[in-house]
């Protein structure tokens, strides 16, 4: 399915900067988390707030580090998307409520799809 456009997205076992400037070489854009001893140190050790993003791009590459909730940030690594980021409403009856979360982490979320629920990032 190389060289044909599709875009790919797999869990943080398969992503690696590596990997994903070869599919992208070979047009198969990637989308997926990572694990954190395959990133930067200067992007393992960034401090992130809740609700907030760190980003870090090399030339078509995108690495993101979010805090959406207290526990431990997420990262992904996409050569999809950009830092864009979109509202969404969280929460279930009068506790919802409107929040900023990356475009790639809902992209992420949709297409994984059930694939492996555990590396999703419904936050």
């Amino acid at each position: 399915l190389l060289d044909m456009g599709y875009h790919l997205y797999g869990g943080n076992w398969y992503s690696s900067l590596k990997l994903f400037h070869f599919l992208l070489r070979r047009q198969m854009p990637a989308c997926g988390t990572i694990r954190k001893n395959r990133v930067p140190n200067e992007l393992k050790t960034a401090q992130v707030a809740v609700g907030d993003t760190v980003a870090r791009r090399s030339e078509d590459l995108l690495l993101l580090k979010c805090a959406l909730k207290p526990q431990k940030p997420v990262m992904v690594c996409t050569t999809i998307h950009t830092e864009e980021r979109r509202q969404v409403k969280v929460g279930q009856g009068n506790k919802r409520r409107n929040v900023s979360k990356p475009v790639a982490i809902l992209d992420y979320n949709t297409n994984m799809g059930g694939v492996d629920l555990v590396d999703q990032v419904h936050l």
